[in-house]
């Protein structure tokens, strides 16, 4: 078995720089297919946010409990990195995982062009796959989903936010009476809380908040982090447990608890790794539950939707918030931002329909020139005709069909690979509703591989994701011997449902 499932280091190891699993892309076309039916029973399990370079320093600290790396050694699992693609977030990754595609849900806040209205992947009001163009039938069509944003047309939904409103009182109280039902349950489930609430004070009020208004947002954001971290993650998990003991043919659930630290404190911080070490002690009833049901035969995988890179506040850092400064560009016409991390849509408010680069530069002349000139933004990129136009501080390079066919790829080195670059800006901003004009955040490579970023958002987050530098790129898959997945065939995670489908199937 790997060494890092031994070793025992307590010190927060050097992550190293993001490690990509190909040299060069491959592309392909994905098959179709129809309904999934289940032949392998298949448990999935999602801790989010864990970059390759996270969950390996997560094993070097020996967060991983003796009997799950037991488990490990005995199905001889494997763990390496894939490359999550653009964007790399969850609604995006989770629509790829369960649908094989994600062409129509490029972020976690988007605009619908058509009707106005900005899409937020954790609304209860609407199901995000009514956005995709040409999805494969739901993965999850004969199971359960457990704490997702979209919930592959499962049977059984648990803590999905559109579905919430029908069955949180069902579903979602029947779990959690059975994590709190009993005395013990209910000391333990508060406790929980409890600790991970008083632990998170300390780094929380470290960031030395200003202001009321800025100590009740963060302590807000906490009792939403520490709810997650325990209380979500408990129920959901016994929940899983149930579907293993009464042979449900297909569950996934999420665990976001790592993510949601990382935001605030930073994807290698001692809290935020810490977080991973309650993660696997529910992963270790589920390898129990699993192990006292031999008769079932559950194919177990682990993944992780995308990584995050270290990151620094926009606004903090130049003084004014991202939609200002575009603002101030543009002059008075009205305009909405949807950002994540360090990646911003622009939309023109009254343009309700998809917009070229050249369209926009004769309304605004210069506007992009005028907003590269700024320290914090590196790039902006949008369509015209068949390619996208990414013009960077140094120049502009077309992209056609996932390729560059004008400009120095050189210019996008820092960022990763830019054959692969290149690939997946084209797909993510080809897609019919992307922002009107999309922007990259700086980012600023390190030799100790923790560069930062810097983020759009106004959270004043210390970790992000679903743009391009460093980790947040870099997922990674953990499988068995007998459930291959083959890294190098994955350009995004739509490459993964494929897998993921001949697995379950057997075909």
């Amino acid at each position: 078995m790997k060494e890092h499932f031994s070793h025992r280091s307590q010190a927060i190891p050097d992550p190293g720089q993001p490690v990509y699993p190909f040299e060069k892309p491959i592309f392909k076309t994905n098959p179709d297919h129809g309904p999934v039916h289940v032949k392998n029973p298949s448990i999935i399990v999602q801790i989010d946010g864990v970059s390759y370079a996270a969950l390996q320093m997560a094993f070097k600290m020996g967060m991983v409990p003796k009997k799950v790396q037991e488990f490990f050694e005995k199905n001889h699992y494997d763990f390496k990195p894939f490359y999550s693609g653009q964007g790399c977030v969850t609604p995006s990754a989770e629509a790829g995982f369960l649908y094989g595609t994600n062409v129509g849900v490029p972020a976690f806040r988007f605009l619908n062009p058509e009707t106005g209205e900005m899409a937020n992947a954790e609304s209860f009001k609407e199901n995000l796959k009514k956005y995709l163009i040409k999805p494969q039938p739901g993965l999850l069509a004969e199971g359960s989903a457990y704490a997702m944003l979209l919930d592959g047309d499962a049977k059984n939904a648990m803590f999905v936010p559109f579905r919430m409103k029908k069955q949180i009182i069902t579903q979602g109280l029947n779990h959690t009476s059975q994590v709190f039902g009993s005395q013990d349950g209910l000391l333990g489930g508060m406790l929980d809380f409890g600790f991970n609430l008083v632990g998170q004070l300390k780094p929380t009020f470290d960031k030395k908040p200003k202001g009321i208004k800025e100590i009740g947002k963060n302590l807000l954001n906490l009792a939403r982090g520490s709810f997650e971290e325990t209380i979500v993650r408990d129920a959901t998990t016994a929940g899983l447990v149930d579907d293993i003991k009464s042979g449900v043919p297909i569950a996934w659930i999420d665990f976001a608890g790592y993510d949601a630290a990382s935001h605030h404190y930073g994807p290698f911080s001692k809290t935020s790794l810490n977080t991973l070490r309650g993660i696997f002690r529910k992963i270790e009833e589920v390898v129990d539950a699993i192990e006292k049901n031999p008769d079932k035969d559950y194919h177990l995988y682990f993944i992780s939707d995308h990584g995050q890179t270290p990151s620094k506040s926009f606004s903090k850092i130049y003084g004014k918030p991202l939609k200002q400064v575009v603002q101030e560009a543009v002059g008075s016409d009205p305009i909405t931002i949807a950002s994540t991390g360090s990646h911003g849509y622009v939309y023109f408010s009254n343009i309700k329909r998809p917009m070229e680069i050249s369209e926009i530069e004769e309304n605004h002349s210069g506007l992009i020139q005028k907003l590269l000139i700024h320290p914090g933004i590196a790039m902006a990129a949008g369509k015209q005709g068949d390619k996208v136009v990414l013009t960077t501080k140094q120049g502009t390079l077309q992209i056609k069909d996932g390729k560059i066919v004008e400009g120095d790829p050189e210019w996008l080195k820092p960022y990763g690979p830019p054959e692969i670059l290149a690939y997946e800006i084209h797909h993510e901003i080809s897609m019919y509703n992307s922002g009107h004009l999309v922007l990259y955040g700086t980012y600023t490579p390190t030799s100790d591989g923790k560069g930062f970023a810097v983020d759009f958002e106004e959270l004043d987050y210390h970790g992000n994701h679903g743009s391009i530098g460093g980790h947040q790129e870099i997922a990674f898959i953990g499988h068995s011997d007998r459930d291959p997945i083959d890294t190098k065939q994955i350009m995004g995670s739509w490459d993964v449902h494929h897998q993921l489908v001949q697995n379950v199937t057997g075909e």
